[in-house]
């Protein structure tokens, strides 16, 4: 792995938490979202990006949270990118409380693409160097997929919002997991806490389009499973995710 990590503390505001001041994990995925950004630049390659007409698609989040952190803590998130694999970059982030303790972490897996042909491109020497990632390192991060949904609980639809897009004007990934996690029922949102999310990223979608989110509930014992399809207009699939949910006194 190679050394080239960054951090930056975070400070939780109160907007980014829930009724219980707990941090939400889409809140969780904005600072990984955020220090990537910010490590990216810093090294020239969001400069090198643009005028190439290249950019970084996320095609994968496999999250894992033992505890989230509360309203007005302060914590230290960490990211470095791990390996290069052709079109792919795996990049790893882990969040910290003030005592040292791993709290929170995620592996990604990002696709390079020319963004006027939306085509993917092999990485090349200079990414390689900018982003101090080995030639010799092609381990590539453990991210597991979600399940596959097999029947159908609960569906709603989304229309895709100005303030849904990103700075490519494509719907920032975070708010396919807003999607997703509003159809799971308010019980399980109140009684349980999630553990793990897995996302999958099939295709984008724009502004104006209509999304609809399909939505199985898996119980077992103390622990909830929801898997989620979301679909375009055209039944196009765009994304899959599989969340893990715990009784509250798992997670604090």
């Amino acid at each position: 792995m190679n050394s080239n990590i960054f951090e930056l503390e975070y400070r939780i505001p109160y907007y980014d938490v829930d009724y219980q001041k707990r941090t939400l994990i889409t809140s969780l995925i904005n600072y990984f979202n955020d220090i990537a950004f910010v490590q990216s630049e810093n090294l020239g390659g969001i400069a090198y990006l643009t005028q190439n007409n290249l950019g970084w698609v996320l095609m994968n989040w496999d999250i894992k949270v033992d505890r989230y952190p509360r309203f007005n803590e302060r914590v230290l998130v960490r990211t470095a990118p791990h390996s290069f694999n052709k079109f792919f970059a795996y990049r790893w982030f882990e969040i910290y409380d003030k005592n040292g303790i791993k709290i929170a972490k995620a592996n990604s897996r990002w696709l390079l693409i020319n963004t006027e042909k939306r085509r993917p491109v092999k990485i090349n020497d200079y990414l390689y160097g900018i982003y101090g990632v080995s030639y010799e390192n092609n381990n590539i991060l453990p991210i597991e997929e979600p399940q596959k949904l097999l029947s159908i609980d609960i569906e709603k639809q989304f229309e895709v919002r100005y303030s849904d897009l990103d700075s490519n004007g494509h719907v920032n990934n975070v708010k396919y997991v807003v999607w997703a996690l509003d159809t799971v029922p308010l019980e399980i949102i109140s009684n349980y806490s999630l553990q793990r999310l897995k996302v999958k990223y099939e295709k984008e979608v724009t502004y104006g389009k209509t999304v609809r989110v399909l939505t199985g509930i898996l119980s077992e014992q103390k622990t909830i499973v929801s898997l989620h399809k979301i679909v375009d207009e055209d039944e196009t699939e765009l994304c899959f995710l599989e969340s893990v949910w715990f009784l509250n006194e798992k997670l604090s």
